[in-house]
């Protein structure tokens, strides 16, 4: 009998590149699943994000004048 794998065929482990080209094989054909939104959707969502930056830009603005009113308030007091 043989021994440890004696007679065996070893599987040959894909080179470097031969995994870089499955690599690109497989992201190409997840691409091709993905659900991509329409351009209004996209609009859509743009508008959204764009108004609450804005209305975040606005929250800071607002804390940060507070804050060097405050400021202002503790230096005049010093």
């Amino acid at each position: 009998m043989a021994k440890g794998g004696e007679g065996t065929i070893a599987a040959k482990e894909p080179g470097f590149f031969d995994r870089i080209q499955q690599f690109f094989v497989d992201v190409r054909s997840e691409m091709r699943k993905v659900n991509w939104p329409t351009k209004e959707e996209v609009k859509s969502m743009t508008q959204v994000v764009m108004v609450a930056l804005l209305i975040l830009a606005a929250i800071v603005a607002v804390y940060d004048w507070v804050f060097l009113r405050v400021i202002q308030l503790l230096l005049l007091l010093s």
